[in-house]
């Protein structure tokens, strides 16, 4: 099993910030599906992907709750812990 973190993320930069530090001591691949955020949220999520190892996924507009869900269904882990940055 190869478990990986899958933050989809509209808008949310700043709350993505903490969810990302709660989530550094679990140690696992994290992946974050930009769902065509405006550019201060693009700007946080650039800033956090160059000073990490955070994989990231951009859609270009915004699709939706669920195609953020499923931003990586096509990705090679097995298992994904889903998480939602607050609101």
């Amino acid at each position: 099993m190869n478990p990986c973190v899958v933050i989809p993320v509209y808008n949310h930069g700043e709350a993505l910030v903490g969810t990302l530090e709660n989530l550094a001591g679990y140690e696992l691949p994290t992946i974050v599906v930009d769902d065509g955020s405006d550019a201060t949220t693009k700007a946080i999520i650039a800033d956090l992907v160059a000073e990490s190892d955070i994989e990231l996924v951009s859609l270009p507009q915004n699709q939706g709750q669920g195609r953020r869900s499923h931003g990586r269904a096509q990705g090679g882990q097995q298992t994904r812990l889903y998480t939602r940055t607050a609101a």
